[in-house]
């Protein structure tokens, strides 16, 4: 009825709103998607692709827009000193930009040492005998099967990981390369998911703490409030 037109109008805006304002915003379409598979009630798919068309319209105009802007730029707009991936092979850049993912939860977790300039040398190009890129594709390899397994037990918990690789992707130089080699800024979504998931986490291991060890219920909260304040 035209509730549902005034809806999906409405759904519209906000996603031109958000592309408009900052082009991160082409994440939405991947939250939907997330949030639809995770949590939303069990409701026929023609309705929900009516809900992704309207998300999607203001993105594909701005897309548009933005590929005929940079048509009519003569120098690169993306700079080799900001990402070296792009004088790379394909193979030794998405090398690279796995180690780079590691790094991002690295800072999740610990944000010890920030900076405001990874350009160029700040990140060393990857092999296959890079250790730390070895040990980020393991990791991640973990994540996506815990994910899998939190689908079919914990639905919230795999809403958060799927909301943190849902808008970490389009910044991960590995669909495509993007302006900067690493940035903490493209860690300001997916920090949403990662909370999420600390929270999660915390709960389910505040819920399976002995009831008569009060302690243990003290001290999640405790951890769970130190953890989100570094973030």
């Amino acid at each position: 009825g035209w509730r549902r037109v005034v809806w999906l109008l409405a759904l519209a805006a906000a996603a031109a709103l958000g592309v408009f304002s900052k082009e991160s915003g082409v994440v939405l379409l991947g939250v939907m998607l997330v949030y639809d598979l995770a949590l939303a009630p069990k409701t026929g798919w023609p309705i929900r692709i009516a809900g992704y068309a309207a998300a999607a319209l203001p993105m594909v105009v701005y897309l548009d827009m933005r590929s005929g802007v940079l048509s009519q730029v003569s120098s690169q707009v993306i700079s080799f000193t900001d990402n070296p991936l792009l004088q790379t092979g394909f193979l030794t850049a998405r090398l690279t930009a796995i180690k780079v993912l590691g790094e991002y939860l690295g800072l999740l977790f610990w944000p010890g040492r920030l900076s405001a300039d990874y350009s160029y040398n700040q990140v060393p190009l990857s092999t296959w005998v890079d250790m730390k890129t070895i040990l980020a594709l393991l990791l991640w390899i973990a994540i996506a099967a815990a994910a899998l397994v939190c689908y079919r037990r914990a639905r919230p918990a795999f809403f958060f990981v799927a909301l943190f690789l849902a808008t970490i992707a389009p910044m991960s130089n590995i669909f495509i390369l993007v302006g900067s080699i690493l940035a903490e800024r493209f860690l300001y979504l997916p920090a949403v998911g990662f909370a999420g998931c600390l929270v999660w986490a915390t709960r389910a291991a505040y819920r399976r703490a002995p009831a008569s060890w009060p302690p243990a219920r003290t001290v999640l909260p405790v951890v769970l409030t130190v953890a989100c304040l570094s973030l």
